[in-house]
């Protein structure tokens, strides 16, 4: 059944989406997704954009007056199980109210990476992902 979540652009209203995966993703995902060290840290959200499934994930270039709207990197198995670095979000938790979706972005994917030390200040201090005046961007 239909859950009110726009699959290509995650949660638009603020709310963190689901995490019951259960008949949303193929069974290798939500095992992965019930799996340490992920089920500790939230598990996954269903709007996350996962290979072979229809949450696909969309960008517009703005430079392209014409359809402009091309597919983009969806999360594999293994880069589910290792924590969906580049995610806006801890782990493969989607924060669509912040970065509007539930892509991978290189800027996230280097505060990720960061993050590796948890302490270090480029962590904390959010280095990778760039603060503008019109608040966070990732792209």
């Amino acid at each position: 059944g239909s859950s009110g979540i726009n699959a290509e652009y995650g949660g638009k209203d603020g709310e963190e989406a689901s995490n019951e995966v259960e008949g949303v993703f193929p069974d290798d995902v939500v095992k992965a997704c019930h799996s340490q060290p992920l089920v500790e840290h939230g598990g996954c959200t269903v709007d996350l954009a996962v290979e072979n499934t229809d949450n696909i994930c969309v960008k517009h270039d703005d430079l392209d007056f014409g359809e402009g709207w091309a597919v983009v990197h969806q999360f594999s198995i293994d880069e589910i199980k290792l924590g969906c670095y580049g995610l806006c979000g801890p782990w493969c938790t989607c924060w669509s109210h912040l970065c509007g979706d539930c892509c991978w972005h290189p800027g996230c994917y280097q505060h990720d990476k960061y993050c590796d030390k948890p302490s270090s200040l480029e962590c904390k201090l959010g280095k990778g992902v760039v603060f503008g005046r019109k608040g966070i961007h990732t792209c």
